[in-house]
């Protein structure tokens, strides 16, 4: 008897009080994954109960709840009895941007036209005067311009132990409308100067419905092979004043979870089917610069320029993978998905050719007294010729990978044998050329 009393007691609620939708409330948590959110709402609508029971109610619009896995739906810093899910075709709401006609003063009949701005508060604006904002105590003798707003809404309630815990009741659930993804800028320096790479980390936050949301405190979260234990840390501050028994033992059960607390000063908006971008970490990138001449033996002479290439390494932090937009000195060269890469580890990015350094690779067949053409001969020179005005280091590699059985002699000093490669580091000083050899013989299958 006791329930049905407390459930009739807040279904009379909604016809009278003022209803808090999912996209209403200031004070909700979010952590954003790339394909849903995990949302919190701390319990603000509590019914009058016994002594030793608690009755709460949340609210969604038809919209909000279609996106909910009511699966999830949870209750915590409780102790749950009953939890109840119902529809309700027909409550009056007051909501934001609806338009009312208002007498100032009883000694006048006139009336001016306001537009509600803070359902919660009663905060009004002048429609004439927008600039000009007021409170009102109650919406009592306002007189709508339109029709009574009517919004279908579901009704959450939970019945509850009543318990000594002083942390709030937060109903946790997840949204598949709300998702993220990484995008990076990074502008490279050039080969001649010590510059350092900028690099900038945004969170597209992306809102797939027709309705505004509202977040006081976000957390971006990436399940990648990577795990910083120290980074959890943010989970336990940012909810501590909700959840209990947030202990490094509970963290310490989650794998492979990487966590991004995004610094708000103020809760953050996002407009229905739009984009908010903001950033979500300060990676410090190392981008060493240098040359490379990568090839594969053949028996043809070529010519071509050398490719600039850089080292990227994560020097302070783990970083997502996401779609990367880089530049050489402010100029656009092109965008790429950078995987993800763990601090200290390294992904080498080739961008387009310097066409003030090239390579001239020629191949002579040595001439053999041998009758039979089970191998051939080569010596192979290639020559790198810099007219920029400064050295540049460079990078070479030519593989024999295609070759099943072959034998390298005659090698230049600055080339060494690395597995089914020649491979080489060298500086070609400025305006200047310098030429590496080596000789192979190559048996015929």
């Amino acid at each position: 008897m006791q329930t049905i009393l407390l459930f009739l007691i807040g279904l009379i609620a909604v016809c009278s009080a003022k209803l808090q939708f999912a996209s209403d409330d200031p004070d909700a948590l979010a952590r954003i994954y790339s394909n849903y959110t995990q949302l919190y709402r701390p319990a603000k609508l509590k019914v009058p109960s016994s002594e030793n029971l608690e009755y709460y109610r949340f609210y969604f619009t038809e919209n909000e709840f279609k996106n909910i896995d009511s699966k999830s739906l949870l209750l915590l810093n409780t102790n749950v009895i009953e939890r109840i899910v119902t529809y309700h075709p027909y409550p009056s709401v007051e909501r934001v941007g609806t338009r009312y006609l208002y007498q100032p003063s009883p000694q006048f009949d006139s009336t001016i036209e306001i537009e509600l701005v803070d359902s919660e508060n009663k905060l009004f604006r002048k429609v004439e005067q927008p600039n000009q904002y007021f409170y009102l105590k109650s919406f009592d003798n306002l007189i709508y311009l339109n029709d009574t707003p009517i919004q279908p809404c579901y009704e959450i309630s939970y019945l509850t132990n009543r318990t000594e815990t002083t942390k709030v009741p937060l109903l946790s659930y997840i949204d598949r409308s709300i998702s993220y993804t990484p995008r990076y800028f990074l502008n490279l320096p050039s080969l001649n100067n010590d510059e350092q790479a900028e690099f900038f980390a945004y969170a597209d936050i992306v809102n797939n419905e027709a309705y505004p949301i509202v977040f006081k405190s976000v957390e971006l979260i990436v399940k990648e092979s990577t795990t910083d234990q120290d980074s959890f840390d943010y989970l336990r501050d940012n909810l501590s004043k909700y959840i209990e028994n947030s202990t490094e033992d509970d963290i310490d059960t989650v794998d492979s979870t990487y966590v991004y607390r995004l610094t708000l000063p103020v809760p953050i908006a996002i407009p229905p089917k739009s984009i908010t971008s903001v950033q979500f970490t300060e990676a410090n990138i190392s981008a060493i610069p240098y040359l490379t001449s990568i090839t594969i033996f053949s028996p043809m002479n070529i010519t071509g320029n050398l490719v600039k290439t850089y080292n990227l390494t994560s020097m302070n932090s783990y970083i997502p993978s996401g779609e990367m937009f880089y530049h050489e000195q402010a100029r656009f060269v092109d965008q790429l998905t950078l995987p993800e890469l763990a601090q200290n580890e390294t992904y080498i990015l080739s961008t387009d050719a310097d066409l003030d350094v090239n390579y001239d690779r020629q191949v002579r067949l040595v001439p053999s007294n041998r009758t039979n053409d089970e191998s051939l001969t080569y010596d192979v020179d290639f020559t790198f010729k810099n007219t920029k005005q400064f050295d540049v280091p460079v990078a070479f590699s030519e593989s024999f990978y295609v070759f099943k059985n072959y034998q390298i002699e005659n090698i230049s000093p600055k080339l060494t044998i690395v597995n089914y490669s020649i491979e080489g580091k060298f500086v070609v000083p400025k305006r200047d050329e310098i030429t590496v050899s080596y000789r192979v013989t190559i048996q015929n299958d």
